[in-house]
């Protein structure tokens, strides 16, 4: 009953922005290690704690490590994620944030903020968190073997993370062995990355726009490259094809295509348009 009272006192009334940014998904990612720690990894900025430096912390209620269900793997996850919010809370406030994982019971559990009895007093936690720095999540699933960063951070494998930034194998060496010098150089080299952004979630035409292509061209059978959800599109859910279930595997033969597809997947999409068009004129 103490979570309520908290949520009444400080946030009943608060305003919040109904307008999110959305955080590209190239660059938040989470994951912990069971028997390691957990990783993190936003932008150039990262974050890699062992269990045993956790263990030392102060207990709380959402501690894990305190029974069998708070030392589980799913709830190790849901906890990287809590703690990734609460280190980079205050730099999200007011966006709506693409945070990748490669738990599915994690991404389900933070998604619908629910889950087993034991874990819902971290679920609550998480909900605070975003309430705090109005920030809404949406967990995204990704596997194990592409979550290079965050994977190399939570088993503190500091050689596969400065090689996947971009450090040599003898300063990724150098790194493991915590030198000052590499440090330095390390993030340097996180926030260079960090800029090199992939427009995957912001291209959209204006409405007065695509009512003008659907008056010409139209009417369309499918937009075939919207984000995850479909949110930068005009058409329907179950009219779209997104980009990461990848439009260019599908077959486009004998429907009406409408396609914007983001700068760096043109040509990709290009080919497809021809293939299909070649194989049914």
């Amino acid at each position: 009953l103490e979570f309520w009272p908290e949520l009444i006192a400080n946030y009943n009334g608060l305003a919040v922005s109904v307008v999110r940014r959305v955080m590209h998904t190239d660059f938040f990612s989470v994951d912990a290690s069971l028997l390691i720690g957990m990783g993190g990894y936003l932008m150039g900025r990262y974050f890699a704690v062992t269990w045993d430096e956790v263990r030392q912390w102060p207990v709380t209620d959402i501690s894990p490590f305190r029974d069998e269900a708070s030392s589980h793997i799913n709830y190790l996850e849901i906890y990287v994620i809590y703690y990734a919010l609460w280190l980079w809370g205050e730099s999200l406030r007011g966006c709506e944030v693409l945070i990748w994982t490669d738990n599915t019971t994690a991404e389900a559990n933070v998604r619908d903020l629910w889950g087993k009895a034991a874990f819902i007093p971290l679920l609550k936690a998480v909900w605070l968190l975003c309430v705090k720095f109005d920030v809404r999540l949406r967990p995204v699933p990704i596997r194990s073997k592409v979550n290079v960063e965050a994977d190399s951070l939570s088993r503190q494998d500091w050689v596969v993370f400065a090689e996947s930034v971009g450090l040599s194998k003898a300063k990724a060496r150098a790194l493991a062995r915590r030198e000052t010098w590499v440090l330095r150089e390390l993030e340097q080299l996180v926030s260079i990355q960090a800029a090199r952004v992939t427009d995957y979630d912001d291209w959209m035409i204006v409405k007065w726009v695509f009512d003008d292509l659907w008056m010409k061209y139209g009417p369309f059978d499918v937009d075939a490259a919207t984000d995850l959800w479909g949110s930068n599109s005009y058409m329907r859910p179950e009219a779209t094809w997104n980009i990461v279930k990848d439009a260019c595997s599908v077959a486009w033969d004998l429907l009406n295509v409408y396609c914007n597809p983001p700068y760096s997947r043109i040509r990709d999409f290009l080919v497809r348009f021809l293939y299909c068009k070649q194989r049914s004129p």
